[in-house]
């Protein structure tokens, strides 16, 4: 009988100790994640390039929420004609009601016989034609 009550207090005793190691440690934190409407509208580019021509393009950004805007990675969508030289304004995060302004510069990097001349620029959805004028040209130096 001694026994079984040792083994009954040992077990009682393990419960306990294991409770008060669960009651001290926190629960894993789940990361929510946020929710947000980006708005984006086209402040001013050209209407027209020539091949080699270095331009800029900026866009307003709005977050119409409901959410912030966290880690916000901007991605401009370019033809093969075009390559994106840099990228100003570009804010990390973004409140709710914030606005901002990103501005890419971009190149005309290819204009060769036979290619289309009509090109665009794209951020969030909106697309921004730009006509390729002029002389068509093999390289840019």
């Amino acid at each position: 009988m001694h026994s079984v009550i040792h083994h009954e207090k040992r077990a009682l005793f393990a419960i306990v100790i294991l409770l008060a190691i669960l009651g001290m440690t926190t629960p894993p934190v789940v990361a929510q994640e946020e929710t947000y409407s980006l708005k984006t509208i086209l402040v001013s580019a050209p209407k027209h390039a020539k091949a080699c021509e270095i331009f800029k393009v900026t866009y307003s950004i709005t977050n119409l929420g409901p959410g912030n805007v966290v880690n916000l990675d901007i991605q401009f969508g370019v033809p093969d004609q075009f390559s994106v030289v840099g990228v100003v304004g570009t804010p990390v995060n973004l409140s709710v009601g914030q606005r901002t302004n990103v501005t890419a510069t971009i190149k005309v990097v290819a204009f060769v016989p036979g290619e289309s001349r009509a090109a665009w620029v794209m951020l969030n959805n909106v697309t921004t034609p730009i006509k390729l004028i002029g002389k068509r040209v093999l390289t840019c130096p």
